[in-house]
């Protein structure tokens, strides 16, 4: 089985949304970690809690993700 050039742009870009995406969470956690008081996971939730920044930057990673995802078809529902 040979992939188009179309196919594999798309397979590229797949890979680098799903790295960024891992990327930005990844970096929003250590933004928290670095900022709560002791390195117990006790100390990362109440800190993630009380840090309305970092709650705005998880909504919009949600959104991201929610967007890239939709990006996709679902299999079992190609008439919706």
């Amino acid at each position: 089985m040979t992939l188009c050039c179309v196919e594999w742009i798309a397979i590229q870009m797949m890979y680098q949304w799903r790295y960024l995406l891992c990327f930005s969470g990844v970096q929003i956690a250590i933004e928290i970690q670095a900022a709560s008081a002791n390195n117990t996971l006790k100390d990362f939730k109440m800190k993630l809690e009380e840090d309305k920044e970092a709650k705005k930057k998880l909504v919009a990673l949600k959104c991201e993700v929610e967007e890239f995802a939709l990006s996709f078809p679902m299999p079992g529902f190609d008439d919706v």
